[in-house]
């Protein structure tokens, strides 16, 4: 299990806490991950919900999915996979999505600045995604939060509606 089990529960700064998913929170990812605005950008099509169970439990199995919370409320969802052997030092951020009545109300920013300061106490020294060419409000966002675009995944995604391929971006964050 990654180090990061130990921030079960425990709030990272002073509104936000990551908590990892629990069986119970089915509903909120499915809603969370199917939203039109969302599922454009994730790695499957729409699902039905009993098709969306096994994903979730492959996800539930990595023991880094989390459900991000503010003292009252789930607002969305992430997932860390973390790096072995010479890459331990790094953290992929996957899946990351803010429920669509939390949105526009700066929690992106926070959770991803909630991310690096949790992974920095744990000594980790480079955060690093991929992004959809085609999805400009992430992109912004991530560089807002000092991430940098370090390459470029060419016709790496296509989705099954359309007829053409997406470029994704390699986008890194490096801790000092």
């Amino acid at each position: 299990m990654p180090q990061v089990v130990n921030q079960v529960n425990k709030p990272i700064n002073s509104q936000l806490k990551l908590i990892i998913v629990e069986p119970c929170d089915f509903d909120f990812v499915y809603e969370t991950y199917t939203d039109p605005k969302t599922l454009r950008f994730m790695s499957f099509e729409k699902l039905s919900k009993e098709e969306f169970q096994p994903l979730f439990s492959n996800y539930q199995d990595e023991a880094s999915f989390f459900k991000v919370m503010t003292e009252t409320s789930t607002i969305g969802v992430v997932r860390l996979l973390y790096g072995t052997m010479r890459k331990a030092h790094n953290v992929q951020i996957c899946g990351f999505s803010i429920h669509p009545h939390f949105r526009g109300q700066g929690y992106g920013k926070q959770t991803i600045h909630t991310i690096i300061s949790m992974l920095k106490s744990q000594q980790k020294k480079r955060v690093e995604l991929i992004v959809e060419s085609d999805n400009p409000e992430a992109i912004s966002l991530y560089k807002k939060c000092g991430f940098q675009k370090e390459g470029v995944l060419r016709k790496y995604y296509k989705r099954a509606h359309e007829d053409h391929y997406i470029d994704d971006y390699i986008m890194s964050y490096i801790i000092d």
